[in-house]
Formats: structure tokens, C-alpha cells, sequence
């Protein structure tokens, strides 16, 4: 468990479905979350903050995305791999959990499509509150 200021860090691959990060998240405490770096879906590059649908057969494939009111392969965020905690955290979020648990990550795709994905982020956590 991570102390107010204290900071842990996680590499997050774009190819993997769930990255466990082993960070512990504690209802109630605030977190401030910054990704850097660029990962490739296909052959579109992008920082963590994803990117927006290019053409109408990806705006008409939106919905099928993990997390479909997020951008393609926006960093997303969960608690012990729930799909029902999922949070969105792009390049930079600011946060105050609402449940407890480790921090699980992925870019935000189409489930069957992470084999055509490459690159990473590092994801820095710090706790604020």
C-alpha cells in the first residue's frame, strides 16, 4: 500500500489483454496517475490518451471496443481484472477510488484484437490522498 507521495511504477503492453501491475489501489484514496510513451495499434501510434475512430468501419466498430465510450487504445484501468471497475486513465488522471484492489491495465481494443498491437506505456502511480 502506497503512502501519501509515495509512487509506484508498471510498464503496460499494448499486446496484452490484462497487465497485472501489483500496485495495491485503497478505497477512499486519491491517486494521481501519469502514462508516458507511445504504443502501436496496427500501424496507428499513440500516446495513452488513444486515438479517435480514422474512418467509418472503426466508428461503426466502437461498441465492440472493451471500454466503448473510450477512445482506441486509451489506457484503461481496473480493479483485480473486473470489467465492472473499469476507469479510463489516457496520459493523466486524477482519481479517488471507490473500491480496493490491484491495479490491472490494457489498451482499450476489440478483445480478439491484440495480436495486431505492439509497444508500450509506463504508467507512474502516486498516491495524493
Amino acid at each position: 500500500m502506497l503512502r501519501i507521495g509515495e509512487f509506484a511504477e508498471a510498464t503496460i503492453e499494448a499486446q496484452r489483454k490484462w497487465n497485472d501491475t501489483g500496485i495495491e489501489l485503497v478505497s477512499g484514496h486519491e491517486y494521481l496517475f501519469r502514462a508516458a510513451g507511445r504504443w502501436t495499434d496496427w500501424g496507428t501510434v499513440c500516446d495513452a490518451d488513444g486515438y479517435a475512430s480514422p474512418n467509418p468501419i472503426l466508428q461503426a466498430a466502437e461498441w465492440l471496443r472493451r471500454s466503448p465510450r473510450s477512445r482506441w487504445f486509451a489506457l484503461i484501468g481496473a480493479l483485480d481484472a473486473n470489467k465492472l471497475t473499469q476507469f479510463e486513465i489516457g496520459t493523466s488522471q486524477s482519481l479517488i477510488m471507490p473500491a480496493s484492489g490491484i491495479l490491472t491495465c490494457f489498451a482499450n481494443d476489440v478483445v480478439w484484437m491484440y495480436w495486431n498491437n505492439s509497444g508500450c506505456v509506463h504508467l507512474s502511480v502516486t498516491r495524493t490522498y
